[in-house]
């Protein structure tokens, strides 16, 4: 996993950051501002340098010659592995490749839960796929591979223990951008 990191280390933060931004204040307040957020930062994600898109299983892409899934959160969350629901419960006892995870707010996710009052910075998590061995997995009706905030947050917790974290940037005035599906993205 330190390949992955090695590689995200190549990302101009700031610039990143500041698309990230520019694609959120188009897509919040909108219905389904999540589903379109994930989507075009997905696509702006595929295309830095050091990401191959790879859409195979849990895999979105090559990071450093390793499948690697992507998720992009906002704050506290759930995430789903696949937005598929199949008839029967999943049954994975590991994650078939590393997930990175996208945090784009730094913030509390609780203030009061007991073990759970770090706060979560901006940035790139890189989570070890042997995680699945206590990440219990469960369902709602779009998907039987959910990991729940409480997971979630073990999981980014552990990624920065580790050392497998990428802080982006605070938001610098060079880098203001807006973006517009026609335009692509302004200073």
């Amino acid at each position: 996993m330190d390949c992955i990191k090695e590689e995200l280390k190549k990302i101009d933060t700031f610039l990143f950051n500041a698309k990230c931004d520019a694609l959120l204040k188009v897509c919040n307040n909108s219905d389904g501002s999540g589903l379109n957020s994930g989507h075009l930062i997905d696509l702006l994600m595929g295309e830095e340098e050091v990401c191959t898109p790879c859409y195979e299983g849990e895999a979105d892409f090559i990071i450093g010659g390793v499948k690697t899934s992507f998720k992009k959160i906002s704050g506290k969350s759930t995430i789903a592995l696949n937005w598929s629901k199949n008839p029967k419960k999943s049954d994975k006892k590991l994650f078939t490749c590393p997930i990175l995870i996208l945090v784009l707010s730094t913030g509390k996710w609780w203030k009061r839960k007991l073990n759970y009052t770090n706060i979560i910075e901006k940035g790139f998590y890189i989570i070890d796929p042997n995680c699945k061995e206590w990440v219990v997995l469960s369902s709602n009706n779009k998907s039987n591979t959910i990991i729940k905030s409480e997971y979630l947050y073990k999981m980014i917790s552990i990624s920065k223990e580790q050392d497998l974290f990428i802080p982006l940037p605070k938001s610098h005035d060079k880098y203001k951008l807006t973006w517009s599906i026609t335009s692509g993205f302004r200073i």
